[in-house]
């Protein structure tokens, strides 16, 4: 008997799904039904130059793991004019994935938009799997980008942060998880790199590059900061005081620098790239202890 009416109980369940899917299918309206959708290539879309969100290295690698197992699942936000508002992160790593094509829906924010995946179950283990990943690629990808928001707030009139609660200059960077009270180092990214296991320091030379020294250096973060401050109300003695701050944003390849130093390198541009600590090099690390570069020494004696 109790056999009976746990199976009974359970078709019941399963015969209000179905009818409940049969009604939603009946609701659908001609125009939804005869909707024109455009497919474009996914480099139609323009990333965020000022995306909130400097995003993780951890982050990005998840994200494509999701979008290689699982394929696509939510869907990005995009402005008329085809610049990415939400989902930067994700057109990165779903090209990274292999996926060439968007499928546009366009609205003016009157409705939800569902993508319905009619290849997966939520009860499945792709399902779950897409359930968990969602959130936790969310979380793990996250590291706001606190003079991003400044500068948008004080250039863009009715953009106000503070209307949502939401401090810039109280900002955490968003870690995997956990707390930053010491009992767990997943809290915050400065706690995590507590437990950072370095393997190896040293990045051998193995084949001739064709570059120049130049090539070596990325400008383009540092240009957009020098931008904002030539734009800015501040006095010329804080701009120039600024910019100088702003230097921390020159990206350097120290891994082509070194392949330069070991295979293209003058004997005078060898000296000055060893002064200025861009290499290491036998017999250097004094040089290093010196311009107080290196403070691990006595570790390695």
């Amino acid at each position: 008997m109790g056999k009976a009416n746990t199976y009974g109980a359970w078709g019941s369940l399963r015969a209000k799904k179905t009818t409940n899917h049969i009604k939603i299918k009946e609701q659908m309206t001609d125009e939804q039904n005869n909707s024109t959708e455009q497919v474009v290539d996914i480099d139609t879309f323009l990333q965020d130059t000022r995306n909130f969100n400097r995003g993780t290295e951890q982050g990005q690698q998840l994200m494509e793991k999701s979008f290689s197992e699982l394929g696509a699942g939510r869907s990005i936000l995009v402005d008329k004019n085809g610049n990415i508002i939400a989902g930067n992160k994700s057109q990165k790593a779903a090209k990274a994935a292999g996926i060439k094509k968007v499928r546009i829906i366009e609205t003016t924010g009157d409705e939800l938009v569902a993508v319905k995946r009619t290849d997966i179950d939520i009860d499945s283990a792709e399902g779950r799997k897409m359930a968990l990943l969602d959130n936790l690629t969310t979380q793990v990808n996250l590291a706001w980008d606190p003079s991003e928001i400044n500068a948008v707030s004080s250039e863009i009139e009715g953009f106000d942060p503070s209307d949502y609660g939401f401090d810039p200059s109280q900002l955490e960077v968003a870690g995997i998880g956990g707390t930053a009270d010491g009992d767990d180092h997943t809290g915050t990214e400065t706690s995590r790199l507590s437990d950072v296991k370095f393997v190896d320091c040293y990045y051998t030379p193995t084949e001739k590059p064709e570059i120049t020294l130049k090539d070596c250096i990325d400008l383009d973060l540092f240009n957009k900061k020098m931008q904002v401050i030539k734009e800015s109300n501040l006095s010329d003695e804080m701009k120039a005081v600024m910019q100088l701050l702003a230097y921390r944003f020159i990206k350097i390849d120290f891994e082509n620098v070194a392949n330069y130093y070991a295979f293209n390198a003058s004997e005078e541009e060898k000296r000055i790239i060893e002064r200025l600590r861009c290499v290491l090099v036998d017999g250097a690390i004094d040089g290093f202890m010196e311009d107080h570069m290196l403070r691990v020494h006595e570790h390695f004696n």
